[in-house]
């Protein structure tokens, strides 16, 4: 199981601690130049490019160039930039990778990643302009590129911490900047990494509460303080979002959670009194933080606000539309519905959707320029649906449904509190993936699209640690 890196990684020249300072360092100057008259894309591209280069030749500060890539909302040619930063982990691991074996392609997702490319091949058949389509496959490959390398690489759980420890940083560093530009500015914010903070935020919510339920080791007043504290900022972060569809995914995963913990709650060796305990402090946190929200900023919570009103559906002119997204959402389920109903064997071809809707469309063309035109379904399943048809749905349901068995059975093999700790948690994490997947399609492409490859990585990476040390056991007491 245990893995060895070229001798670059072997002396320890990359140092979490300095590449944790240097983001903090570098991050108020993308402010300056984002507010100065220098073109801020154009700026990154031109030091990206030595910098990205030099970073190849070290794979292990590459892995977090990457992260830190998860957090930039940048849109090149196309494609987002954590993409074109994940395909170039292949680069850099074979670069500076030494031994590779075939244990590589050995993990419980290489089979159903395999039929689900084969199940969405042929929706290529109908696409329009097929190598558009191959193009914007870039992002599912990527993500299988990310699930192969961190599962292969990432061979113990210091490693996996480290990552864990580096995304709540990050997500923390993101929920002050939206909370100084919602303070200062006003309105519905967001910050380095754009609306996808709001499921950044959401698992690092997760993350940080099974932190306080599981860590028995380290778990004082200071701690406590301090995981509160972390809760509360990420959440004041993603309260001045003001974004609905983040607090049903984080509520059901919670639900789901307490069931879950409370049904194996042997195996975690956590009484019912202290579970209760947490999720009640958890829900005492957040509504101390909504009380001083509201008295803060009274205008944070006016989308939540909309769901209460009888009207939320009544549409009695055109610009009703731009004023609720929900109704604006509707019109483009019903163009992706109606692509389904058009070619529902094998869709209409894989990504394809935002250049093929017009198509399908039967609403007025002002409302779909304005509302449908070059989006994507923002549901998972219909997105599936739509562009891959029905053998291409089940090829997705075969792979995410292996997701979260791997993610299941790994709690129920490990045994030692640090196993069981790192398995319930990605676990946590993949449950919350899978309710915001009835919300949103964004895990298929660009930057969470690039955080699941990075889950589904540390979830076979710590399924392999597990089946390691229990075949080492059994092989011992023979």
């Amino acid at each position: 199981m245990q893995t060895t890196l070229s001798n670059i990684e072997e002396h320890g020249r990359f140092n979490i601690k300095y590449f944790l300072l240097g983001i903090i360092l570098v991050i108020p100057l993308i402010f300056l130049l984002n507010n100065s008259g220098f073109n801020l894309r154009t700026v990154v591209i031109v030091l990206g490019i030595p910098v990205v280069t030099i970073l190849l030749l070290s794979y292990r500060a590459y892995k977090y160039f990457f992260i830190l890539s998860l957090f930039t909302n940048y849109y090149l040619f196309g494609l987002y930039f954590s993409v074109f930063v994940g395909l170039g982990l292949l680069f850099s691991f074979v670069l500076t990778y030494r031994g590779i074996t075939s244990g590589f392609f050995k993990t419980p997702l290489t089979l159903p990643a395999i039929i689900y490319y084969g199940t969405v091949i042929p929706s290529l058949i109908n696409s329009s302009n097929v190598f558009l389509s191959i193009y914007i496959m870039l992002n599912l490959h990527a993500m299988v590129i990310l699930f192969l390398i961190f599962g292969y690489t990432v061979s113990d759980y210091k490693k996996i911490k480290n990552i864990i420890y580096t995304f709540i940083a990050l997500t923390t560093i993101d929920a002050f900047v939206i909370i100084f530009l919602a303070l200062t500015l006003g309105g519905r914010k967001f910050g380095i990494s754009g609306v996808v903070y709001v499921d950044y935020s959401a698992m690092a919510i997760i993350t940080l509460f099974l932190f306080m339920l599981f860590n028995k080791k380290n778990i004082t007043r200071n701690y406590t303080i301090l995981i509160a504290a972390l809760v509360m900022v990420i959440l004041a972060g993603l309260i001045f979002t003001q974004t609905r569809n983040t607090f049903i995914s984080l509520s059901l995963t919670f639900l789901t959670l307490f069931v879950f913990i409370t049904i194996k709650r042997r195996k975690f060796n956590i009484s019912t009194g202290k579970l209760i305990g947490v999720f009640t402090s958890i829900i005492v946190v957040c509504l101390i933080l909504v009380v001083i929200l509201t008295y803060v900023n009274p205008d944070v919570f006016q989308r939540l606000d909309q769901l209460n009103k009888s009207n939320v559906l009544t549409v009695k002119k055109e610009s009703d539309f731009s004023r609720n997204t929900l109704l604006s959402r509707l019109l483009i389920w019903d163009t992706a519905w109606n692509a389904f109903k058009a070619h529902p064997i094998i869709g209409i071809g894989v990504y394809s959707f935002p250049f093929e809707s017009a198509t399908f469309s039967t609403i007025p063309k002002d409302l779909y320029k304005e509302f449908v035109e070059g989006l994507s379904p923002h549901i998972t399943f219909l997105a599936n649906l739509a562009e891959t048809g029905i053998i291409g749905f089940a090829g997705f349901l075969i792979f995410l449904g292996s997701s979260l068995w791997m993610g299941i059975k790994s709690v129920n093999l490990a045994f030692t509190e640090e196993q069981i700790f790192y398995s319930i948690i990605i676990l946590a994490l993949q449950f919350y993936i899978l309710f915001s997947m009835f919300l949103t399609d964004a895990w298929l492409w660009g930057q969470c699209g690039m955080l699941w490859g990075v889950v589904l990585g540390l979830s076979i990476s710590n399924y392999k640690i597990i089946t390691h040390v229990n075949k080492s056991q059994l092989n011992v007491a023979k």
